[in-house]
């Protein structure tokens, strides 16, 4: 059973990763830049930032802006 909930949870951290790494990929270049300073961060930030601009190109992170609008629009209803 123990193993059973493991593997539920790795599927679901890897359903988050992949979902923020293509809808909101400003995450993984702020992640990135918080790391210590290295020859492979420097090289993953690099990598992150193209990422990025893959996503914006595509036109992917606009779903995630839109929600984001929407949530707060949501908020703000509630004050």
């Amino acid at each position: 059973m123990y193993t059973t909930n493991l593997s539920k949870l790795s599927y679901i951290l890897i359903i988050a990763v992949l979902t923020t790494a293509i809808f909101n990929p400003e995450t993984l270049v702020i992640w990135t830049q918080n790391l210590p300073v290295n020859p492979i961060t420097d090289t993953l930030l690099e990598v992150t930032e193209k990422w990025r601009d893959l996503m914006d190109g595509l036109g992917l992170t606009k779903v995630f802006d839109k929600l984001r609008e929407l949530f707060r629009l949501f908020q703000e209803m509630d004050r």
